[in-house]
């Protein structure tokens, strides 16, 4: 049977028909913005900081909230509450095995009577080593103070696992290979 005849003799098929192809040709089209914001990455920023959030990551920029002083940002595998004051300690009783937390403070331009800490160029990686117990934190933790561009940098990532390993460290350095610390300046 021929399917025009079949519209013809049957009034109920038209609609029907109609209704299958306007959903059909919406198939497979999308808006031009689509491929564009997927391809896009969110970039954070506070003090001198920015940070380009991995896809299927969360970030926020904490200094944006009531809490540290410090400009801070945050990135995270998981959806983290926003506690400014948390490095950590909190979220981590909720995180699955292979989560992670990042969280960066910029502490600002080091004046010339501070005691240097240690000197890093970008990027900064974490390694097996950097990680210890640390109270307040249920599982060993990996924190590094260092200074960067003139800045004291303080970076703490937070791991489910009280054994991360070695995947989920590079995991989390491919997280901070994208972080920038503009240059201080000098105040005159």
């Amino acid at each position: 049977m021929d399917v025009l005849r079949l519209v013809e003799t049957n009034s109920v098929l038209v609609p029907v028909v109609v209704m299958v192809g306007v959903v059909l040709s919406g198939c497979g089209s999308k808006p031009a913005h689509a491929d564009k914001a997927r391809q896009e990455q969110t970039v954070l920023a506070a003090g001198a900081l920015t940070i380009k959030v991995p896809h299927g990551w969360y970030g926020s920029n904490v200094s944006d909230m009531s809490g540290p002083s410090a400009p801070t940002l945050r990135l995270a595998t998981f959806p983290v509450a926003a506690q400014p004051l948390d490095q950590g300690q909190q979220a981590q009783r909720t995180m699955d095995r292979n989560d992670i937390l990042i969280t960066i403070l910029d502490y600002g331009p080091l004046s010339p009577a501070e005691e240097p800490v240690e000197i890093v160029d970008l990027p900064v990686a974490i390694e097996a080593s950097h990680i210890g117990p640390f109270e307040g934190f249920r599982e060993p933790a990996a924190t590094r103070a260092f200074v960067v561009n003139g800045h004291a940098v303080q970076l703490w990532v937070v791991f489910g696992s009280p054994e991360p390993s070695t995947e989920l460290l590079d995991v989390a350095s491919r997280a901070l290979a994208s972080l920038a610390v503009e240059p201080a300046r000098i105040r005159r």
